[in-house]
């Protein structure tokens, strides 16, 4: 800038000369696997169990249905029901239709939320008893690849998933 070094008046560096960012594609979960795994959910705790459902059902990320508020659902006036997702990245709240199985999950969870200790503002609160938290992302990616050893999910090459493996990928 003061022209105190020799320094040539062309760049150095060229933007064609910095590598372009790899671009990952998301990774989809075979149906093969997801047949497997709501097969195989039946020796998880129930509450886990009504989360994948949800899951599943909405296609929502992990951290968005572990973190839904206790009171997520409506009802219009037409009778239909609706979960409320708040999303966090874009500020926004929307409502996503669902199905009579996925509300039974999500009014099953109120119950044993509501039974099981006072008031918490989270439909799936930290197993750890701590008020205003919920389980992560974390915790149910975890989980979920437990069982897919424990109970030997096969991809769709007929491998079983190993360590290294997910069954979940979006967090």
């Amino acid at each position: 800038q003061e022209k105190w070094l020799p320094w040539p008046n062309e760049p150095l560096i060229f933007s064609s000369d910095i590598p372009k960012e790899i671009e990952t594609l998301p990774k989809y979960i075979p149906e093969s696997v997801i047949d497997q795994l709501k097969e195989k959910l039946v020796n998880c705790p129930d509450y886990f169990q009504r989360l994948i459902v949800i899951l599943l059902e909405t296609g929502r990320r992990i951290g968005e249905i572990c973190s839904l508020p206790f009171s997520c659902i409506e009802q219009d006036k037409d009778g239909d029901w609706f979960l409320r997702i708040i999303d966090k990245k874009i500020k926004r709240n929307y409502l996503i239709p669902i199905s009579p199985e996925c509300l039974a999950s999500i009014q099953q969870q109120q119950i044993e939320v509501k039974n099981s200790c006072e008031e918490l503002p989270y439909l799936f609160p930290a197993r750890n008893k701590i008020k205003s938290q919920h389980i992560t992302a974390r915790n149910v990616n975890e989980a979920l690849n437990k069982l897919a050893q424990r109970q030997k999910i096969k991809d769709s090459n007929g491998n079983i998933l190993t360590q290294g493996d997910s069954i979940i990928l979006i967090k």
